[in-house]
């Protein structure tokens, strides 16, 4: 993915308004949160500035570098680990309370959507005790 594309989920104030608002209604004050596809880290920075108290970012691509920065600059850098690979085959060092995925909108491009939806659902599941708890599927048609 290119950094053009992360500007863009950057610069759309009305889509990181809108997940401001759903993080800190899903967070709860030390929450461990695992940000799958984290990208430059956007969500979990939010998620800590809404009381989180720590992040796992993961991503395959080498954007972990810039949210590194990210934290860092915004005073999050000690409440963050980032890890780079395929989700399936890490282990995290301790339990998530929450998880979130966005996919920017790459599912849709996928032959068997409900086979990636399986594929995130089960990561989830191993990643998340007795998760999902609650799954919102968002179909933009802008």
């Amino acid at each position: 993915m290119e950094l053009d594309e992360h500007i863009g989920y950057l610069t759309d104030s009305r889509r990181v308004a809108l997940y401001r608002e759903a993080i800190a209604s899903a967070v709860r004050p030390g929450d461990v949160v695992v940000d799958l596809g984290c990208g430059t880290g956007i969500l979990g920075l939010l998620c800590l500035q809404a009381g989180a108290g720590f992040v796992y970012g993961i991503d395959r691509g080498n954007i972990l570098s810039v949210a590194r920065v990210s934290f860092a600059r915004a005073g999050f850098g000690a409440q963050a680990q980032f890890l780079q690979g395929d989700t399936r085959q890490l282990d995290l060092p301790r339990k998530a309370d929450l998880l979130i995925v966005d996919t920017a909108g790459r599912l849709h491009t996928k032959f068997n959507l409900m086979k990636e939806l399986e594929k995130v659902y089960n990561v989830c599941a191993r990643q998340v005790h007795r998760a999902p708890h609650e799954t919102f599927l968002v179909l933009d048609a802008s």
